[in-house]
């Protein structure tokens, strides 16, 4: 649950990691789930029309333009943890970020032709580093790794989506960990990517093992269950998300 947003409920698979598909198209659904919290229409839209996209090269390619601006990124880690990414979160227009370069003249008459990209280009991408630079810091902050992780250029320039897709999935497992959280994850409770102590839970004075961990996932599970049940009765049909 986000601080003055309704509650809502997933299913079960949500909470226990289990999403369907490959790594790629379960990150891109855990994703989609984490942006349904924040109310971010669009986006979760474009995160399942990824995971539905029947080739992998596609899926690959069309994820890594989806993040490579970072906020996609930065929202989920708001999501959850409240304000870990408290600076501004820059808005970037993707037409203008995945731009290609240009044929230019430098030097006058006689001079030489070179492909560059535009200024507003390099400033987006500028902004979509700063992004990115403060999404990797929150997740360091809620215990990733930082072999986990993967680097801005994986995304802007590389577009490496293998090494993009291993973070979110030790990100997803990280989030068994965190205190307060409970929202999605992925993958199994008991593979969390730090050690018990997270910087957070250091900040806070909360261990959780993978054991408290595994305890705390089946608490919520029948706490899910339970509130499904009451509410469905409330509204006389079924909940739905």
């Amino acid at each position: 649950q986000i601080p003055g947003r309704p509650v809502l409920y997933f299913p079960p698979h949500a909470y226990q990691g289990k999403y369907p598909g490959d790594e790629l198209q379960q990150a891109a659904l855990w994703l989609a789930d984490l942006l349904v919290c924040a109310s971010k229409t669009q986006q979760v839209q474009d995160l399942r029309a990824v995971a539905a996209l029947p080739e992998k090269e596609a899926r690959c390619k069309q994820l890594c333009a989806v993040l490579k601006d970072g906020l996609i990124l930065c929202t989920a880690a708001n999501t959850i943890h409240p304000n870990i990414v408290s600076a501004r979160i820059h808005k970037i227009k993707t037409s203008v970020l995945n731009a290609p370069k240009t044929k230019t003249k430098s030097g006058g008459k006689g001079g030489k032709y070179q492909w560059e990209f535009a200024v507003s280009t390099l400033r987006a991408q500028a902004q979509a580093r700063e992004n990115l630079g403060q999404f990797l810091a929150a997740v360091k902050e809620l215990g990733v790794r930082a072999e986990d992780l993967f680097s801005p250029e994986d995304l802007l320039e590389k577009e490496d989506c293998k090494q993009v897709v291993a973070a979110l999935h030790a990100l997803g497992r990280q989030c068994y960990t965190v205190a307060g959280y409970l929202g999605p994850c992925l993958g199994p409770s008991g593979e969390a990517s730090a050690s018990s102590e997270t910087p957070l839970a250091k900040k806070w004075n909360v261990v959780e093992t993978p054991q408290s961990a595994s305890r705390r996932g089946h608490s919520l599970a029948q706490s899910l269950e339970r509130n499904l049940s009451g509410a469905a009765a409330a509204r006389g049909s079924p909940m739905r998300y």
